[in-house]
């Protein structure tokens, strides 16, 4: 991770949310804000798990599809492996990773499983453990923290 730091947190977030990943350079991407699912999942594409001499590692691609300068071979740390129920109701082994989010002007420390989410509408799935605690989310509302590529 960059050396982003949390500086507050939102009060509510809509069901829907544009968000930023600044550790990938990813400045605007579309996110589901999801309070039935657990975990959270980032759309890639070419992902390798490598054997380091630090530990596995997770190599991957984040496509075009995310609003990103350009498209970028991703390499970082595996923190675990998981089974996670995916929307179909079948289970997948999915790789961990942490990194941090954006919306609006705060950044947030957040754990996300990497999966291919091709055949979604949203790249990004943000689950209840990715959302700060004390965070409302409210159903009718979209788009509340604005455009993370707009604003300092």
């Amino acid at each position: 991770m960059s050396g982003s730091k949390v500086i507050l947190q939102p009060s509510f977030l809509g069901w829907r949310e544009w968000g930023a990943l600044p550790d990938f350079a990813i400045r605007k991407i579309k996110v589901k804000v999801d309070t039935g699912a657990r975990t959270s999942a980032l759309h890639v594409i070419d992902m390798e798990i490598l054997h380091h001499h630090r530990g596995l590692q997770v190599a991957f691609t984040v496509p075009d599809c995310l609003i990103s300068p350009t498209r970028a071979r991703i390499t970082l740390p595996v923190r675990d492996k998981r089974d996670i129920k995916n929307s179909g109701g079948g289970v997948e082994h999915r790789v961990v990773i942490h990194t941090t989010i954006k919306m609006g002007t705060v950044i947030w420390p957040i754990e996300l499983t990497l999966t291919d989410r091709a055949g979604m509408k949203f790249p990004m799935l943000l689950g209840r453990t990715g959302i700060p605690r004390g965070v409302l989310v409210n159903p009718v509302l979209s788009f509340v923290q604005g455009d993370p590529a707009a604003k300092t």
